[in-house]
């Protein structure tokens, strides 16, 4: 026995003594949240990518995920039923638009509803939703 045996947990290694398996998706969601609180003076995502072992198209891809607010997507992609790139692909359209929305002025959303029609924005985003 060893002197590190005692602070070593026993219940972390699995099968026949092995280390559990990593969580990529898990890695990069921890960059982006790096990222987004800016821990560490971490306020890009090469800075993030770098100190978590990830890329930086992944940390970019989380960040989308993020920003949607979906949390069941999130879910599907840390427990691996959805891959990061496809989830990010899904939303992105949608992330993009909200942001869009959120730094219009009035007259800029006004315009939007004019070039649109009221009946189709009615149509198109309101009725759905209900």
């Amino acid at each position: 026995m060893n002197t590190i045996s005692t602070y070593v947990n026993d219940r972390v290694h699995l099968h026949c003594g092995r280390s559990p398996k990593r969580n990529p998706s898990l890695q990069v969601f921890v960059a982006a949240y790096l990222l987004l609180e800016g821990v560490l003076g971490i306020d890009t995502a090469v800075k993030a990518a770098a100190a978590t072992g990830t890329s930086r198209d992944a940390v970019r891809a989380a960040l989308i995920l993020l920003q949607n607010g979906d949390e069941n997507l999130a879910a599907d992609v840390l427990q691996g039923r959805e891959s990061l790139s496809r989830a990010a692909d899904k939303v992105r359209g949608h992330v993009k638009l909200v942001e869009a929305f959120k730094s219009a002025t009035p007259d800029d959303r006004i315009a939007f509803a004019r070039a649109i029609g009221p009946t189709e924005l009615f149509e198109a985003a309101i009725e759905p939703a209900l």
